[in-house]
């Protein structure tokens, strides 16, 4: 996960290319980490736009991305 300005390749990252083609409801990506002590470890996942409810409870902190960089 990286802007384009920073890719090494200079190409239009995947996910800038869908927030710029409009293929996104919400310009977010949320992370699930399994734990290994409860078994979860092989579950973790990346979500593009928007977030699996069903991988957490409670409130969810959204932190903007202010610099240009990596994600």
């Amino acid at each position: 996960m990286v802007f384009t300005a920073v890719a090494e390749s200079k190409f239009t990252t995947f996910f800038e290319n869908l927030i710029n083609q409009g293929k996104f409801k919400t310009k977010e990506f949320s992370f699930y980490l399994g734990h290994a002590a409860s078994g979860t470890a092989a579950n973790s996942e990346i979500t593009l736009c928007g977030r699996d409810p069903s991988k957490s409870t409670g409130s969810v902190t959204q932190i903007p991305v202010t610099t240009p960089g990596y994600w």
